[in-house]
């Protein structure tokens, strides 16, 4: 059985951590794995903390170059690790105003992400030009986004490339599937356009049965960006989900909201936003 067991956040630095650590059980099984996720969301291209003074940042927390020094001390402690982004890389930062949030995902690259999702302000021009800034950036992760319906979107085939459904990684023999979910708020929708975004939880459901059932995957991990009173929604109802990245409501969780799916615990994460958290969770 997967557990993820509790400790409160920290501060390391003036980066602050969002942890939730797994405790060592006597006489437990040597063969357990202890597979890290860390992830961040929200970014909007703040390539280094905001001034200390302002008021969305009062501790001077953040920046990208820290995040990259955290990211390389942790998984040096533990090798198994995955680093995720939930989405909003982009739009809002100055940096965006180059290229459309390709230099964030070539940072993205040298900091070491393994995934990020595509969030709504990462397509405000729509699918097309997302598939444009990422092929700008040729990035070594894929960019993830199941939801969707292209069938309208002239050159389908060439956003349907640069915008998977999902990815596998292997970490010490435990295969993780990572799900990428666009916003699905109507707020939003229309910017798609014109693309479709579906319904989050029916394609994740499909994604996660077809992968379950031939075997493909040990862990699944939903980077989900919707709101975070959405996420149980999509935790409880998605079979075998383990953890549901979140991002999209810039909220930070010390621990982990916790809910019930087929008699077993799903566990929900955020990080914050602009870079000022990096966080930790340990299955």
């Amino acid at each position: 059985m997967k557990r993820i067991y509790l400790s409160w956040g920290i501060g390391l630095g003036l980066l602050f951590v969002v942890m939730s650590g797994a405790t060592y059980c006597e006489g437990a099984d040597a063969n357990i794995v202890e597979l890290t996720i860390l992830h961040t969301n929200d970014i909007h291209s703040r390539l280094r903390a905001e001034p200390g003074a302002s008021e969305h940042n009062p501790y001077n927390l953040g920046g990208l170059a820290r995040i990259k020094t955290l990211v390389d001390r942790l998984r040096k402690e533990n090798p198994n690790t995955l680093l995720l982004d939930a989405g909003d890389w982009a739009e809002a930062g100055l940096a965006y105003t180059v290229d459309a949030g390709s230099n964030m995902l070539r940072v993205f690259d040298a900091i070491g992400y393994d995934a990020v999702a595509a969030g709504n302000h990462d397509w405000l021009n729509g699918p097309a030009e997302l598939a444009s800034t990422i092929e700008r950036a040729q990035p070594h992760f894929p960019v993830l986004g199941a939801n969707k319906d292209l069938r309208a979107v002239p050159g389908r085939a060439r956003v349907e490339q640069q915008l998977q459904d999902y990815a596998i990684f292997e970490r010490a023999g435990v295969r993780v599937a990572v799900i990428g979910l666009l916003t699905e708020d109507l707020l939003y929708s229309h910017f798609f356009k014109p693309g479709i975004i579906t319904d989050p939880i029916k394609k994740a459901a499909e994604l996660t049965r077809r992968l379950h059932d031939a075997g493909a995957a040990d862990v699944f991990v939903l980077l989900s960006h919707n709101s975070i009173s959405k996420q149980p929604q999509i935790a409880r109802n998605v079979p075998w989900v383990n953890v549901v990245v979140s991002g999209h409501s810039h909220v930070k969780t010390p621990q982990p909201k916790v809910v019930t799916n087929a008699g077993q615990p799903a566990y929900i994460v955020e990080a914050g936003d602009w870079g000022q958290f990096l966080g930790e969770l340990k299955l």
